[in-house]
């Protein structure tokens, strides 16, 4: 007879940073089990549910994070790792950013891949009436978010993880197995555990256009961009920074940031111009802008696609103070790691995150490592367990 599986660790939240979390205690070598209400990509989404939104570029990124640039070096490296291996729906493709106005090198630049400053403007996207385009680019890895996610869960259960969807209340969280929680619940961790610091939720619209060409450079290269026009030689309500990621059965087009203030409900204000896509409100730059860019650059018309319209909320924790939050506190005696508040960055940040969250963890309960028996297909789960458990 089968005993039931002793839980050394519970996550709470299935998005991109409760399955990373999640995957990485495991192969420390604790036994844990998620507790969420909904997984990306398989049950239906919702503006609050961030994961499913993110356009999975990793690359750096906005937010107050306490050495972030080490979670950043351990993101890519593990994302590199999966690239290589080619089963987890993760390449590198050239990533532009691009303005139409000089700009210093970004304090990132020596962090990414291949980092480089744009000369020739004929060979980057661009609007027609631009005279000038300036920025860099450099080499990023980019998951295919659905295929990534989906992999993920598969790579978790294959080493023993298990899923239980349910929603949660502060109560029903004290209820769950578990020596340690960790708390990776993202907008929802505000309803289920106390915290000093302030959040604020940023709503972003995208557009995706399926049926299209896959965009590519001149040498046959998949690529994304991130684009700022100048506002003085731009319409008004055309103003603003947009981009363009490329999946395999879509692109992911986008560019809105607007702030919504703790406790303030968002009414569907959009202080730019704005057209209907499927039904959904969306900035007009999105469409307008993404399409002008990409005939120019890949002689592809976004509008010849089956445009479709959404918009999503990112919660970031605390973006004037503190930021992210990975600290230890406790829920009636019990600990409770939190691993939550990363807005728009939390694929980027997802694995150091990770890492950051599981040496609290080893500060409770040390892991019981052991070897591995995964199928053929995840064979880069050792690479990743060896990775992992050398930096106990």
């Amino acid at each position: 007879m089968q005993t039931e599986r002793h839980i050394d660790v519970t996550i709470i939240g299935g998005g991109v940073i409760g399955i990373t979390t999640a995957i990485y205690l495991e192969l420390q070598g604790y036994d844990t089990a998620i507790y969420a209400e909904k997984v990306p990509f398989v049950d239906e989404s919702s503006p609050e549910f961030a994961t499913p939104y993110a356009a999975a570029s990793i690359k750096p990124a906005s937010v107050t994070f306490s050495g972030q640039r080490r979670a950043l070096s351990i993101s890519q490296g593990i994302f590199g790792l999966f690239a290589d291996a080619g089963s987890m729906g993760v390449r590198q493709q050239p990533h532009f950013v691009l303005y139409e106005e000089d700009q210093p090198d970004p304090g990132y630049a020596d962090t990414v891949s291949g980092f480089r400053r744009i000369s020739d403007i004929e060979q980057y996207p661009h609007r027609p009436d631009a005279t000038s385009v300036f920025g860099w680019q450099f080499d990023a890895y980019f998951a295919e978010l659905p295929t990534y996610i989906a992999r993920c869960y598969a790579l978790y259960d294959s080493l023993g993880g298990t899923v239980h969807k349910r929603a949660l209340t502060r109560d029903k969280c004290r209820e769950l197995p578990g020596e340690v929680l960790v708390n990776c619940a993202g907008i929802g961790s505000q309803d289920l555990f106390d915290d000093p610091r302030p959040w604020m939720i940023y709503v972003g619209h995208q557009v995706t256009a399926d049926g299209l060409s896959l965009i590519r450079t001149d040498c046959g290269e998949l690529f994304s961009y991130n684009y700022t026009p100048n506002p003085n030689t731009i319409s008004d309500g055309y103003t603003g920074e947009i981009y363009a990621y490329p999946r395999m059965d879509t692109v992911v087009l986008g560019g809105s940031r607007i702030p919504v203030s703790p406790g303030e409900e968002w009414r569907g204000h959009i202080p730019s111009a704005t057209q209907q896509v499927g039904g959904v409100e969306v900035p007009s730059r999105i469409v307008e802008l993404n399409d002008k860019l990409l005939k120019t650059y890949a002689s592809i018309s976004i509008k010849e696609g089956n445009l479709t319209g959404r918009y999503g909320f990112r919660p970031v924790r605390d973006p004037d103070g503190h930021g992210v939050r990975i600290e230890r506190n406790s829920l009636d005696d019990r600990p409770v790691v939190h691993n939550c508040g990363h807005g728009g960055a939390g694929v980027t940040l997802s694995w150091g995150s990770a890492a950051k969250a599981s040496k609290l963890v080893g500060e409770v309960i040390e892991p019981d490592p052991t070897p591995l028996s995964v199928s053929q297909e995840f064979a880069v789960a050792e690479r990743l367990a060896t990775r992992i458990r050398s930096n106990l």
